[in-house]
């Protein structure tokens, strides 16, 4: 047996035993991949594949927040809300709110904000 067999065979060997032990971790990465809005007063929408977070961390301006995203449906895109919540400033919640709504994927997101109760 060649020196490259040996090795390609000592490579494949420690790959199955790394894998058997828990020391490697194989992930599509679909289920943790995310993206994040920008920010509005503190506040961001976090989107995965087909589901969304509002974030909110040291809220600049107390007021009521409300994340949205843009999904892209079978037959035509449409938003979803978390509905409004009210924050005060200085405030952190995370999540503050979640969905699980879009039928095939988020295109976008986004926060909305009013500085009323």
């Amino acid at each position: 047996m060649n020196a490259t067999r040996k090795a390609s065979i000592a490579a494949k060997a420690m790959l199955v035993g790394l894998l058997a032990a828990g020391g490697l971790a194989v992930s599509s990465g679909a289920a943790t991949a995310y993206s994040d809005s920008g920010k509005t007063n503190g506040c961001w929408v976090r989107m995965w594949n087909t589901a969304s977070s509002l974030y909110c961390q040291n809220v600049t301006q107390s007021g009521q927040f409300q994340g949205v995203v843009e999904c892209r449906g079978w037959t035509g895109n449409y938003n979803e809300s978390t509905g409004w919540h009210y924050l005060t400033r200085g405030s952190t919640a995370m999540p503050v709110a979640s969905l699980n709504d879009c039928s095939r994927s988020i295109n976008k997101g986004w926060v909305n904000y009013t500085s009323g109760t």
